[in-house]
């Protein structure tokens, strides 16, 4: 099992540029969402990148 940190860290780092890209790692990322420990919230920014947040209450 990935560790959530770990996913969250790669998923801060990737730069989206396209579309079909964002949607597959939004996929992805909601394929790992039973997994986690915390909520989270996708946002897509005006550079295309996409950033994940943590709500800080749910971290363990």
């Amino acid at each position: 099992m990935i560790e959530e940190k770990k996913l969250l860290a790669l998923f801060y780092r990737v730069g989206l540029q396209e579309t079909r890209k964002m949607m597959f790692f939004y996929e992805v990322f909601e394929n790992f969402k039973s997994i986690f420990t915390c909520m989270y919230h996708i946002l897509l920014v005006h550079d295309e990148r996409v950033w994940i947040t943590v709500d800080q209450e749910h971290l363990l």
